[in-house]
């Protein structure tokens, strides 16, 4: 087995802004589903259903869309900062293990 340094001199910022965005709006739904039983059993709670079931589907439609353009941005945000210091310092360096028949 042989290895391999690589350097990440720059990221493309549209592709870690795209990641970045599906990622947060992927949380934000795990934690508006959360929050969206809470809401509802808070709705139950005051007799409020009505307002509860509209809360409920407004965080789980509204949360995963903010959350996704707000990771968007910050990906691209992100990569432009690491693309100013990797010319600077160099780039982040990975080394790799493989067999000699893989590359």
């Amino acid at each position: 087995m042989s290895t391999r340094k690589v350097t990440i001199k720059s990221l493309d910022l549209l592709s870690v802004g795209k990641i970045q965005g599906i990622i947060l709006a992927f949380f934000a739904l795990i934690f508006a589903v959360f929050f969206a039983l809470i809401i509802l059993s808070v709705g139950v709670a005051s007799e409020e259903f009505g307002f509860g079931i509209g809360g409920a589907i407004g965080i789980i439609i509204v949360a995963p869309i903010l959350y996704g353009i707000s990771g968007f941005i910050a990906g691209i945000i992100g990569a432009l900062l690491y693309n100013l210091a990797a010319g600077v310092v160099g780039g982040i360096q990975f080394e790799f293990k493989y067999d000699e028949g893989q590359l």
